[in-house]
């Protein structure tokens, strides 16, 4: 439709950026709208405009993910190549819009204000035509002890372990796996919209300012004592479907039938807690408190064992802890054993890392695993830092600590890391 337009207007110049920009704009209404689509094409005397309505109220906003993420950077393409870009709410919807500019004319940050999207639109309509959250019956739900970095690095896993999932449906249900992902979409985005943000360390950042940031993030400060969530009552149900699509979609990934990365247990059962207490509290029940599972309650690892020469760690004279993508402990020489307290180090094998973090740090390393596995976010690997231990009985201490990453069969990969002591 696009080539058609710009064809008919002789403006095949725009066409190749055009394509790209209504290709993103359709797909993301396709895949999280779930709702009938109008695509509106006007050629413009220095550009083109394309608006995109669909019948979803949730505005679009970008994602601040890593640059390896499977998914979360189509609205920075759109922003790259358009001259502005923005969103409306309608009586039906939204309108999400892109001004593509003449080649010689402004581009990427043109029209913004402060290097981000311009702001969005002002309707058209008439504000009462305008729909809104008052209209229709809404319930609060009140999410007690919320893990921010848990609930990011989970949302990130999601949102990539979703896409994939929708991949496979395809094929033998169409119609009902994008109605399925678009509900789960809807539930996903309310979550996205009313759950705060934290701050998060990046790859370009300083050694000290990671640190820092670490630090500033250890519990409390990375749990909020309650967060209020305003839910339609017509989206209620969309939080069950999200826990049935992602469920399904772990189960398939454990089964190796898809390429997401494993999920940690702990943010698996806050999915299912995040759910469980939107259909419960929409039903009169009172707000539970997320507490995270304990140790005994999870579930042993599936991880089969790894085609992986563990000798070499275990023979170093070097303090080495070696650890698979499940978060399971495969190696420790002898040297790394004498420093965590462990006369014997094979005592280690098969625990989670976790044994040996502090159960404040334990958010933030929970978050970081997972987001690097996803998305490649690693501001701890490949970087020399000081951060405490937990020894054998209990007590503390604090180690020099560098992590290597090395993928010895397929996509399976091994977290390497030497310890030393302070200099």
């Amino acid at each position: 439709m696009m080539h058609d337009v710009l064809a008919a207007a002789r403006r095949e110049d725009l066409d190749e950026v055009g394509q790209l920009v209504v290709s993103e704009l359709v797909t993301n209404a396709l895949l999280h709208a779930g709702t009938a689509i109008m695509l509106s094409i006007e050629v413009l005397a220095d550009g083109v405009l394309i608006e995109v309505a669909d019948g979803s109220t949730h505005l679009p906003a970008e994602r601040d993910y890593a640059a390896l993420a499977g998914t979360g950077r189509g609205l920075a393409l759109v922003h790259q190549l358009c001259q502005s870009w923005g969103a409306r709410a309608t009586s039906t919807g939204k309108t999400v819009w892109a001004r593509v500019a003449d080649a010689e004319g402004p581009s990427g940050s043109a029209g913004t204000t402060d290097g981000g999207p311009v702001p969005a639109q002002e309707s058209t309509d008439r504000p009462e035509d305008v729909r809104s959250g008052a209209q229709a019956r809404t319930v609060r739900v009140q999410l007690l002890n919320v893990p921010l970095l848990m609930h990011q690095a989970w949302h990130q896993h999601a949102e990539a372990l979703m896409r994939e999932y929708l991949l496979t449906r395809l094929t033998t249900d169409e119609s009902r796996a994008l109605r399925e992902h678009a509900m789960a979409s809807d539930a996903m985005a309310l979550l996205h919209d009313q759950i705060p943000t934290p701050p998060l360390p990046g790859g370009s950042q300083r050694l000290g300012d990671v640190e820092e940031l670490l630090t500033s993030l250890v519990e409390p400060a990375s749990t909020l004592p309650s967060s209020w969530l305003e839910v339609q009552e017509v989206s209620i149900a969309n939080f069950q479907v999200l826990d049935a699509v992602i469920e399904d979609a772990v189960a398939l990934a454990e089964a190796d039938e898809l390429l997401a990365a494993p999920v940690q247990p702990e943010l698996r059962e806050l999915r299912r807690w995040i759910c469980a207490q939107v259909d419960e509290q929409s039903h009169g029940a009172p707000p539970v408190p997320w507490a995270p599972p304990s140790p005994a309650a999870l579930p042993p690892s599936s991880f089969d064992g790894l085609a992986w020469d563990t000798g070499p760690v275990d023979r170093s004279t070097k303090a080495l802890v070696a650890a698979d993508d499940s978060n399971r402990i495969i190696a420790v020489s002898n040297p790394a054993g004498q420093l965590l307290g462990y006369e014997d180090p094979t005592e280690l094998l098969g625990h989670r890392l976790l044994v040996l973090i502090p159960r404040r740090f334990h958010q933030a390393h929970l978050a970081g695993f997972t987001m690097f596995l996803t998305s490649g976010r690693r501001p701890l690997l490949d970087t020399e830092v000081t951060l405490p231990f937990v020894r054998r009985d209990g007590t503390e201490v604090s180690l020099r600590l560098e992590v290597d990453v090395v993928s010895p069969v397929g996509e399976q990969r091994v977290f390497v890391a030497e310890l030393d002591r302070p200099r």
